[in-house]
C-alpha cells in the first residue's frame, strides 16, 4: 500500500490561490493547483522544479 502524499505549499501562500509540492519518489516532485487539488498533479523530476523555481525567483518567468 503506497502511503499518502505530504503536500505542501509556499508560507507565502495566503489567499489559496497557490501551487502544492510534494515528493513522491525516486527525485521526482508532484505539483497540483491548491484550487483544484482533484485534478491530476503535473510531474517533473526534483531538478526541474528546482530550476523552475530559480526562474520564479529571478522573476524570469
Amino acid at each position: 500500500m503506497e502511503e499518502p502524499l505530504i503536500w505542501r505549499r509556499s508560507s507565502f501562500c495566503w489567499d489559496g490561490d497557490c501551487i502544492e509540492a510534494a515528493i513522491i519518489r525516486d527525485g521526482y516532485i508532484a505539483i497540483r493547483d491548491s484550487k483544484s487539488p482533484t485534478s491530476g498533479p503535473v510531474v517533473c523530476s526534483a531538478w526541474d522544479f528546482e530550476q523552475l523555481i530559480e526562474r520564479i525567483r529571478s522573476e524570469a518567468v
